[in-house]
């Protein structure tokens, strides 16, 4: 099997951990992938993973174009998604950050040399329980065919991605057969997918009793599209081995068999993509770079509206008590800031009309 890397999360002896974040550290990017845009607060804080919005990682993995019901299927899959996250890392807490919407006691952070709570507007997940998540919805019996097949094309466009970034993949796999260690090194095809040969994954003996007549069976069935290859003792694409592994219609015993092995596979895909999450990811561009991801007003439709407010009223505030003459400003117009501030701080307000306000506080500043 391959080795399994624990991911750096500052865990405990504890189940689950309240992760204590550091605004400095984290920052807002999105992951495009597969038509999706998903926001996540990459962190740069080596005791901590990196948190993605959880809801949109439901619509991208789990077929919805509805919010609302990727909000609810997160809730009713979440104990399933920890306990495959517990598969892959055994012993180790699953870190989580506090939320609005979890109704979670938010965790202390300092900001501006002031202790205040914070927290996450929507659920979050770290990047071990995305990988969990994938797992989970493209190898669970509970799920349909056509669920799990949709699955496993977000995983491969996920490696893709990664791809695009590092060339080169390698991880060490236990041969199923003969138990040889050995180092399995992977290169990009011209489709941009992880190749390398299956020859390293299982021993001739062990892939004729077990398992060629299986993969046989799967490359000519057209609802399994991810096994392109008519043997998998030859040239196999990443992907192409683990949906085969993760197929729940294979017998229990040669799954349980195999899942060793693809487990250590899906740790060093989540170690890398963590590591590599700046580059995969892209900047907002459009809206200032020096946000804080966190909030600690009410829900909103989405986070960035909340972190575009704090900026305009931090930037307000910033501006000094004294005019460009030395003379103190109109008490009036610091109570406008003031005012402004709360209003940004509280309301639920869009955007464009965030810019607006800030433009006319900045006119009657002036």
């Amino acid at each position: 099997m391959a080795a399994v890397v624990p991911l750096d999360d500052g865990s405990d002896a504890s189940e689950h951990e309240v992760a204590s974040l550091d605004p400095s550290k984290l920052h807002t990017r999105l992951f495009k992938v597969s038509g999706a845009e998903i926001i996540v607060h990459v962190s740069q804080d080596p005791s901590s993973q990196s948190f993605w919005q959880e809801y949109t990682v439901a619509l991208w993995i789990l077929r919805t174009k509805n919010p609302d019901k990727a909000r609810e299927r997160c809730v009713e899959t979440r104990p399933s998604v920890q306990e495959m996250h517990m598969r892959l890392w055994p012993g180790e807490v699953v870190q989580e950050a506090s939320s609005k919407r979890r109704k979670k006691k938010s965790q202390k952070v300092w900001r501006n040399s002031q202790r205040v709570s914070t927290f996450f507007v929507e659920c979050t997940l770290t990047t071990s329980m995305v990988i969990s998540y994938m797992l989970f919805a493209a190898s669970s019996s509970r799920r349909s065919p056509a669920d799990r097949a949709y699955a496993v094309q977000c995983f491969k466009d996920l490696l893709r991605k990664l791809a695009e970034v590092r060339p080169e993949f390698e991880f060490w796999f236990q041969r199923h057969g003969d138990d040889e260690w050995t180092l399995v090194t992977c290169s990009v095809d011209s489709n941009g997918q992880y190749l390398f040969s299956g020859s390293s994954l299982w021993t001739t003996d062990f892939y004729r009793d077990n398992v060629g007549s299986l993969w046989a069976a799967d490359f000519t069935n057209l609802t399994k599209p991810w096994v392109c290859h008519r043997t998998g003792r030859g040239p196999v694409l990443l992907h192409e081995y683990l949906a085969f592994v993760w197929d729940a219609q294979h017998p229990l015993q040669l799954r349980e068999e195999l899942n060793s092995g693809m487990y250590g596979v899906m740790t060093e895909v989540a170690y890398h993509l963590e590591i590599l999450l700046m580059q995969v990811t892209s900047s907002l561009d459009e809206m200032p770079q020096n946000w804080g991801p966190l909030t600690n007003v009410r829900r909103m439709q989405d986070s960035v509206a909340w972190e575009l407010k704090r900026t305009v009223s931090d930037a307000l505030l910033a501006l000094p008590v004294n005019d460009a003459d030395g003379e103190p400003v109109d008490k009036e117009v610091w109570n406008l800031r003031t005012l402004i501030d709360r209003t940004l701080a509280s309301a639920g307000v869009k955007i464009k009309k965030a810019v607006k306000v800030s433009d006319l506080a900045w006119a009657s500043c002036a």
